[in-house]
């Protein structure tokens, strides 16, 4: 799990605008009890897929 923290971190350094690693950072911050940082990820997801990924991001903004 860190090291796909990592990787990521690494990916949205590179790309912040990159809505699958955000999203995959939504599932390691919920995995670890981190609801903070996983709603950051989760509102930066719903931004950026609503184009490339309408379902998913409808899905998400329902759950949040």
């Amino acid at each position: 799990m860190e090291k796909a923290k990592v990787v990521l971190k690494q990916a949205l350094k590179s790309d912040p605008e990159h809505p699958g690693a955000n999203y995959n950072m939504v599932v390691i911050f919920e995995a670890k009890g981190n609801i903070r940082a996983a709603l950051h990820h989760y509102r930066r997801f719903m931004v950026l897929g609503k184009n490339t990924h309408p379902t998913q991001a409808f899905e998400v903004q329902k759950h949040i």
